[in-house]
């Protein structure tokens, strides 16, 4: 029950943000340095694994490299990597946020990934800055006898590109924060997953959402906090909502939703405004005009879902998703005829709109999403593309709202989406802005 609970959750919220510990990659043979029986058992961290020890004794990180990197360099991604790889694939999860260092989240098909502990895949020379490509060449080192391994230019220490105990955090961690704090301007959901939120200053991170959601094999630091809370290895649990999906779409494979099918958003705005008119109520205030605009919102997220009927989906999966928000649009439907009738009000119809109020801000937030991340120093070409495409797809789906309320648009997007035209003109990316904006 918890994992059907789990999925409508995400899809009410669509795009949630994943963020992703140790427990991941235990499937993988890759251990957990902090677990029981784990490394850090057996030697002190600080000793070894911290910047001051690098610097004054590199060769103690190297004396464990094979130990350490090694296990990482030969693992393969597993059920818990390749279920999330496609869920961002197909648009059913957003960006992934990792506390780990082995590269297995982009094995597993992941394209849009911030990596807060650096990675193994590079090192970088500590006294000019050259970056070595091919950490296997220098385990390989490692097993022919070389102490510690230098930079081919000048001769300074090769240090891997992962986080060391005392370094300052990087860029990576820096973006996420800021992508959070974009998104998190609407209610949105964290999903941690494998990460028992014992490291700082990462396990704050879910602090920030509306929602946090936790699969973990054991108890983590923000429990309390959780509202969703699934204990289990996580391949198995992710796999097991997988399959769930793939029962949804009717035994078939969960092709790429439309970049702008965002039902259970819309109905998240209009619930929670739904929600705040009940307890004015309740304090006895008189929100006769904010009942009418419900009843407005109400009718046009019927109309849209009717149109969606009309038109035909790709999927089973996305008439289930139709269904399961109708199921909520008739139970705010019930309470407000309710109201209605003990209250006898008579409602007047206003050309006034939460719902289109509240999408036409989510449309920004994608804009400045969008271009934010393209100005990251590692912004990948794919992320652009997609993030693009999600904005091209809300902003149509905007604009079809107001052509179903029968009124002019009040918020003008032409000027925004020639920004985002020029954007991806000036990174050499393709893109049909009418599809685009059909998307949904």
């Amino acid at each position: 029950m918890s994992t059907e609970l789990l999925i409508k959750q995400i899809f009410l919220y669509p795009r949630p943000f994943i963020l992703t510990g140790a427990g991941v990659s235990t499937e993988s043979g890759i251990p957990d340095f902090r677990g029981s029986g784990g490394l850090w058992e057996r030697i002190d961290p600080m000793e070894v694994f911290s910047a001051w020890a690098f610097k004054h004794h590199p060769e103690k990180l190297y004396q464990h490299s094979k130990e350490v990197f090694g296990t990482i360099l030969e693992a393969l991604p597993n059920a818990a990597h390749n279920v999330l790889g496609e869920w961002q694939q197909k648009r059913i999860i957003g960006p992934i946020v990792t506390q780990n260092i082995d590269n297995l989240h982009q094995k597993g098909g992941a394209f849009w990934v911030y990596e807060v502990h650096g990675h193994i895949r590079t090192a970088t020379c500590s006294r000019c800055g050259k970056t070595v490509q091919d950490m296997q060449e220098i385990i390989k080192e490692q097993e022919t006898g070389v102490v510690v391994p230098r930079c081919a230019d000048c001769g300074g220490v090769l240090k891997p590109d992962v986080i060391l105990f005392g370094d300052a955090m990087p860029e990576d961690y820096m973006y996420a924060v800021k992508m959070a704090e974009i998104f998190n301007h609407f209610p949105q959901v964290v999903l941690v997953v494998g990460s028992s939120l014992a490291v700082s200053p990462i396990n704050s991170f879910p602090l920030s959402f509306e929602e946090l959601d936790i699969i973990n094999n054991a108890p983590t630091l923000l429990d309390q906090e959780a509202y969703i809370i699934i204990n289990g290895l996580a391949g198995k649990i992710l796999m097991e909502m997988h399959k769930m999906l793939i029962d949804f779409n009717g035994g078939k494979d969960i092709q790429v939703l439309p970049a702008g099918f965002i039902p259970g958003r819309l109905i998240s705005i209009v619930e929670g405004f739904y929600k705040k008119i009940w307890r004015e109520q309740e304090d006895h205030k008189k929100p006769l005009t904010k009942w009418a605009i419900l009843q407005g919102d109400i009718e046009l997220i019927k109309n849209l879902f009717a149109f969606y009927k009309e038109k035909g989906r790709q999927q089973r999966l996305e008439y289930y998703l139709l269904e399961q928000m109708e199921e909520k649009l008739q139970l705010m439907e019930q309470g407000l005829k309710q109201v209605l009738q003990k209250r006898k009000f008579n409602l007047q119809t206003t050309e006034e709109s939460y719902l289109l109020s509240s999408l036409y801000r989510l449309v920004d937030i994608y804009n400045q999403a969008l271009h934010i991340y393209a100005k990251q120093h590692n912004a990948e070409s794919r992320v652009i593309k997609e993030l693009a495409l999600q904005y091209l797809g809300i902003a149509g789906l905007y604009n079809k709202l107001w052509e179903l309320k029968g009124i002019k648009s009040k918020g003008d997007l032409a000027s925004d989406i020639d920004r985002v035209e020029k954007l991806m003109m000036a990174k050499g990316l393709s893109i049909n802005t009418t599809q685009a904006l059909a998307d949904f």
